[in-house]
């Protein structure tokens, strides 16, 4: 199976106890209730973050990536975007991960789901090409 984008069921919700994810990153969460989610591998990835003022938090979103067994937060920054095809095109490197240690040897797998997680990704129109 593939990742695919969908809204996240209160049920979903619920058993990934996402309550309790939403509520470490307060006040500055701004958490979607749509993830990007490949449910056969259990991966799922959510932006929790959005650009906000600076005042009220980080200046560039971030993403919880739910990998197998933990959380990857996932920094990344928009270098262009464009309007393509009746839609929005964005362009985006990773400029940071926080890799539980536990998941550090599996390194180079995440990446590359990261990347296949945000290649599906998609909110208003948007579809963003991650680059290493």
């Amino acid at each position: 199976m593939t990742f695919e984008n969908a809204n996240i069921s209160r049920e979903e919700y619920a058993a990934c106890r996402l309550g309790e994810i939403d509520w470490r990153y307060k006040p500055m969460s701004n958490c979607s209730s749509q993830w990007t989610i490949d449910r056969e591998r259990n991966i799922h990835m959510r932006c929790v973050s959005r650009t906000v003022p600076p005042d009220m938090g980080p200046h560039d979103p971030f993403w919880l990536f739910y990998w197998k067994t933990d959380y990857v937060i996932v920094h990344a920054q928009v270098t262009e975007h464009a309007s393509q095809n009746n839609g929005w095109v964005a362009r985006i490197i990773l400029t940071k991960l926080e890799i539980p240690m536990a998941l550090k040897t599996h390194k180079q797998e995440i990446v590359n789901d990261i990347r296949d997680a945000m290649q599906a990704y998609g909110t208003g129109g948007v579809h963003c090409i991650a680059e290493n």
